[in-house]
């Protein structure tokens, strides 16, 4: 069978408390606050840009985590699910005025535009890197694939 056209998402855990449900397929999940905010955003954001109807990788989701048969199966083809994918989403977690602030002195950077160094804009680059995000060692996988 042939696989669908789809993005990955790329993005932390977080905690197991606080946990949220969704509705999937005609099916409850309960999955951890962060995607939850995630699929929260997409709903809002992504989806009114023309990705409606576009495949989801999420480990989360796509994987049964109480198969530890199917875990390993799938651990073990994470870098072509990265590499296949269409487009990878990475999520740092909820946006914030700094964060936003961040990356738009990221952006300007990025745009030969100066990046703002007073020492405020440094510190929320510094929060912005500080998040659990890039604590994880399979961004290096996910990112250089994709």
């Amino acid at each position: 069978h042939s696989i669908p056209l789809y993005s990955a998402l790329s993005y932390a855990w977080g905690p197991p408390n606080p946990s949220k449900q969704i509705l999937l397929n005609g099916k409850v999940f309960t999955v951890r606050a962060n995607l939850w905010h995630f699929l929260e955003m997409a709903q809002r954001d992504i989806l009114k840009d023309g990705l409606a109807g576009r495949v989801l990788w999420i480990d989360q989701l796509c994987i049964d985590q109480s198969a530890k048969g199917e875990k390993n199966h799938q651990v073990a083809m994470m870098s072509e699910i990265y590499e296949k994918a269409l487009t990878t989403f990475i999520w740092l977690g909820p946006g914030s005025k700094e964060s936003d602030r961040a990356m738009q002195g990221i952006r300007n950077q990025a745009q030969n535009q100066g990046l703002v160094v007073d020492l405020a804009g440094w510190r929320q680059i510094g929060a912005l890197f500080a998040r659990p995000y890039w604590s994880r060692i399979w961004i290096v996988q996910e990112i250089m694939l994709s």
